[in-house]
């Protein structure tokens, strides 16, 4: 089994035979092509599927009196037109053992056989949803929408939550193995990019984002942003250092720590073309300045600036409006 490609080979774990039995509803099997054909052959004849030969492009077998496994890597688009120019159907008439599936619209619910699952309180526009690998899990909810073109790409066990209410402009999103929730009644600006590799990612309703913003989160790493947080231009965040860094004298991974995070309180301003780097903690209501690099603990309610920042102002706090008077900013907190 080891020698199986690895999509193969998820497949055969995640497969659930009794609905593909169903799919198959007495017709003849066939492989598409001798790609994986040992393996794939011998794993379906133990669990009473005979497979009868491989399609090899004969357009006479594709009139939906056979069903047939394709197990090509990546989703080849002139194979899935031709197979749409036939009216055959995935799930329904073929199995994609890609495991890549693009999809441009949801309304509701959607499901396949590789455990992929999408759940949307109403139509979803202007998004591609790239599915990689098995058992993803994607929630949007309510009032969400998107001016241009949102791409969220999911690669095998992840789990995406984004609140009601939510608008963007342009982006992409990149998940691996990993657990992110956006709470909603959120803003984000164009031409973004979030991932996460087997982390996890928390960020609080009413987040108001500005053009390029850049999120990192990496393996055993969690971001925590807190509610109404402000987060201008080109900010970038970074929840690890994303590769190794070793001390040659004492013989150790540095970045090999335990609890490695970000941690950004609420109502907290993010200035233009800041880092908010790992091991960093943001107290709730302060502001870190344009350009600032900010890397250690920060106290709440307070101006930080520099590389590395440090505190510039303590007993702070700020308002989205500008020359707003300080009788006016306690009027509207009352």
């Amino acid at each position: 089994m080891k020698k199986v490609k690895f999509y193969v080979r998820n497949w055969m774990e995640y497969v659930d035979i009794e609905k593909l039995k169903k799919q198959i509803n007495g017709r003849d099997v066939y492989l598409w092509d001798n790609t994986q054909r040992e393996h794939l052959e011998m794993f379906l004849k133990e669990r009473g599927i005979l497979v009868r030969g491989t399609v090899d492009n004969r357009e006479e077998l594709l009139n939906g009196s056979i069903y047939f496994i394709n197990a090509l890597w990546g989703r080849n688009g002139e194979l899935m037109k031709k197979l749409h120019d036939h009216e055959l159907e995935e799930d329904r008439d073929f199995t994609n053992i890609s495991m890549y599936k693009v999809l441009n619209y949801v309304d509701g619910y959607y499901k396949d056989s590789c455990g992929n699952e999408i759940i949307t309180e109403g139509s979803v526009e202007n998004v591609e949803i790239h599915l990689l690998g098995y058992n993803n899990r994607l929630y949007i909810g309510k009032d969400f929408c998107c001016q241009n073109l949102l791409k969220i790409r999911m690669k095998g066990n992840v789990s995406l939550h984004i609140g009601r209410d939510v608008y963007c402009r342009s982006g992409e999103m990149f998940f691996q193995d990993s657990r992110n929730v956006f709470q909603g009644h959120s803003y984000l600006g164009g031409d973004f990019f979030i991932s996460n590799f087997g982390g996890e990612m928390e960020i609080g309703e009413g987040m108001e984002v500005t053009d390029g913003l850049y999120i990192g989160v990496m393996e055993k790493t969690k971001l925590t942003i807190g509610k109404e947080c402000l987060v201008a231009k080109d900010v970038k965040i970074l929840s690890g250092a994303g590769h190794s860094l070793y001390d040659l004298e004492e013989k150790r991974n540095i970045n090999m720590q335990e609890n490695i995070h970000v941690t950004i309180g609420n109502h907290v301003w993010l200035g233009l073309g800041s880092q908010i780097i790992y091991n960093t903690e943001i107290g709730e209501h302060s502001m870190v300045g344009a350009g600032s690099v900010a890397k250690g603990s920060y106290p709440a309610h307070c101006v930080i600036a520099g590389n590395i920042a440090r505190v510039v102002r303590e007993n702070t706090d700020w308002c989205e409006v500008d020359y707003v008077s300080y009788e006016e900013f306690m009027e509207d907190w009352k």
